[in-house]
């Protein structure tokens, strides 16, 4: 509920089961299954028949597939192979975002680290100045205090750094939104960025679409 979920093996539903996580998933496969994090999707080798919704979806394995389903991120979604021979129908939607407010997003998580590693500092030097000093229980009620704030600290600092990473990770999305096919994508495809909606109708390979511009482009 809280943190993120790590699946040993695969994740297989025939009932559209679901797994919810506040940060990331992680498992090898997704088979008629449901995924909704609040972070990252990390898949390793297949997406079959599957709902997922997440800030990014990364499919691990160099020949990693999705197939079939609908995965929406709002970010970033990127695997080798999207679609397949049959032509499955598959949908991959980008909701998409604001690169400026995210940049401000990242100067204020680095300003917080900054305000409390400054606050951590003077703690420090609080708690060093009391230990090993006779202390009435005043002072030594001072010093639990202190000592409680400098576990909170570090677990914040702990908190706004991985928030650090996130951020700066989907930072390095093209546009406003983007689907990365590293191999191949196939026919009957349907691709959504920003509410703009392109449809596969021929074999693409090694491209990226993003949004820019008002339009979805293409490398």
């Amino acid at each position: 509920k809280y943190g993120s979920i790590f699946i040993k093996g695969g994740f297989a539903s025939k009932g559209g089961s679901e797994i919810k996580a506040a940060k990331n998933v992680y498992t090898k496969f997704v088979d008629n299954g449901i995924i909704m994090c609040g972070e990252m999707a990390h898949i390793g080798f297949y997406c079959i028949n599957s709902t997922i919704n997440a800030k990014q979806v990364v499919l691990e394995s160099s020949s990693g597939h999705i197939i079939g389903g609908s995965v929406k991120a709002e970010y970033r979604v990127s695997a080798p192979i999207i679609g397949t021979e049959l032509e499955k129908k598959t949908i991959i939607e980008i909701s998409g975002f604001d690169r400026n407010l995210l940049k401000q997003e990242l100067d204020n998580v680095f300003h917080s680290i900054s305000e409390l590693k400054n606050e951590q500092q003077k703690i420090k030097g609080l708690v060093a100045s009391m230990e090993g000093a006779s202390v009435d229980a005043f002072k030594k009620s001072q010093y639990n205090e202190n000592y409680e704030r400098l576990l909170a600290i570090k677990e914040q600092i702990k908190e706004f750094e991985e928030k650090r990473k996130n951020i700066s990770d989907y930072l390095k999305t093209r546009g406003e939104g983007e689907i990365c096919i590293t191999n191949k994508i196939y026919p009957n495809c349907t691709l959504v960025i920003k509410n703009k909606v392109l449809e596969i109708s021929e074999i693409a390979r090694g491209v990226s679409f993003y949004f820019q511009d008002g339009e979805i482009k293409h490398t």
